[in-house]
């Protein structure tokens, strides 16, 4: 019983991670400036939106929400498949 509760909190703690992982580098894939309107505790606090909001700034932001999309959907694909099917 504390076996199978212990495999469901886990289970939601990854789903919660990789939720919030898809919405972060999806905001950067889509659009840097809308990203930094985020609030503080999902994006990064450093990178300002007068920097990191056009040019070629945008576009590494929009590099680093696609590699971090790429490593999420990777982690999530690795991690859920590696569950024994009840």
């Amino acid at each position: 019983m504390l076996d199978l509760l212990l495999q469901i909190a886990v289970r939601c703690l990854i789903a919660i991670t990789l939720i919030l992982g898809l919405v972060n580098a999806g905001y950067m894939l889509i659009s840097p400036t809308a990203w930094h309107a985020l609030p503080e505790w999902l994006r990064i606090r450093k990178l300002g939106v007068k920097k990191y909001g056009q040019g070629w700034s945008a576009m590494q932001v929009r590099i680093m929400g696609a590699l971090i999309l790429a490593t999420v959907l990777w982690m999530g694909y690795i991690v859920l498949a590696s569950f024994d099917r009840p």
